[in-house]
């Protein structure tokens, strides 16, 4: 299963429906790909990687690839990335997207190819990627924005400079930055780094969309049992309006008589 939209003219973010891949999140089996009974169907793939071009020899059946290199894209990396489980292949290299690497991607976990170049990604790299992308064979994050620590770990120990080069606050191996250097921490990345603040944020959004909810579900009611009993009872209705009066006219005496003791205290003071 491939999606190649590379090399084209699109905009805006990526959407976050990507969820309903079912064959490359596996939920659904992939359907057979045969030229007859005992012939299966074979296409080399090609994918651009560091400037180059690299052929992928596989049964198109059991590859699947996404390709969004060389856009206009913008906006975070959506999470729902992570679901595709079945992902061999992520390009989303020469674009203008932003925010964090997202931590879930580390659950694409026979993912080979990540290529996330030349865009405006910032905060640190996943420490979970070392450690559960054991076939990732190709990686390149270069000419983005990360910081901190480069991850240690399997496949991350394979990889030269070249995947991070770019990367002006990123440090540690491979890199000649040495991670005793003191290095500015982004503030925007705070949130998105500290699994406590990241609970406590969702705890808050979740509290608060609990409470908006009930306040819609009671205002609805109330504001037609109100109502629509003016509505229907033309003395409750006199009654209402009548109390309104009353109202509006003890106000404007409290305010007149106040108004006019406070005039004849400053005459007094004044002479």
């Amino acid at each position: 299963m491939v999606l190649d939209l590379s090399s084209n003219a699109l905009t805006g973010t990526i959407p976050r429906c990507v969820n309903n891949f079912v064959i490359m999140a596996g939920v659904e089996g992939v359907p057979p790909f045969f030229f007859d009974r005992y012939t299966p169907y074979e296409k080399d793939v090609i994918i651009k990687i560091f400037c180059e071009y690299y052929k992928y020899e596989s049964t198109l059946a059991f590859f699947s690839m996404i390709d969004l290199a060389g856009n206009f894209l913008s906006g975070e990396i959506p999470g729902e990335l992570a679901s595709l489980v079945q992902l061999r292949a992520l390009n989303l290299s020469e674009n203008n997207l932003t925010g964090p690497i997202p931590p879930g991607i580390s659950d694409l976990s026979i993912l080979e190819v990540l290529d996330l170049s030349r865009n405006n990604l910032s905060c640190s790299i996943p420490p979970s990627m070392a450690d559960h992308l054991s076939h990732l064979a190709i990686l390149n994050l270069s000419y983005n924005h990360l910081s901190g620590e480069i991850p240690k770990g399997q496949q991350f120990d394979t990889f030269d400079n070249s995947s991070y080069i770019g990367n002006r606050y990123l440090c540690g191996p491979p890199l000649t930055t040495e991670c005793s250097t003191p290095l500015p921490e982004d503030p925007h990345c705070m949130n998105h780094n500290d699994p406590k603040i990241q609970h406590h944020a969702s705890d808050w959004l979740d509290g608060a969309a609990s409470f908006f909810i009930s306040m819609g579900a009671g205002f609805i009611p109330g504001f037609w049992a109100f109502w629509g009993s003016l509505l229907l009872s033309k003395s409750w209705r006199y009654a209402y309006f009548r109390f309104l009066d009353n109202t509006a006219d003890k106000i404007y005496v409290f305010i007149a008589i106040k108004l006019g003791n406070w005039k004849e205290r400053k005459q007094t003071n004044a002479e």
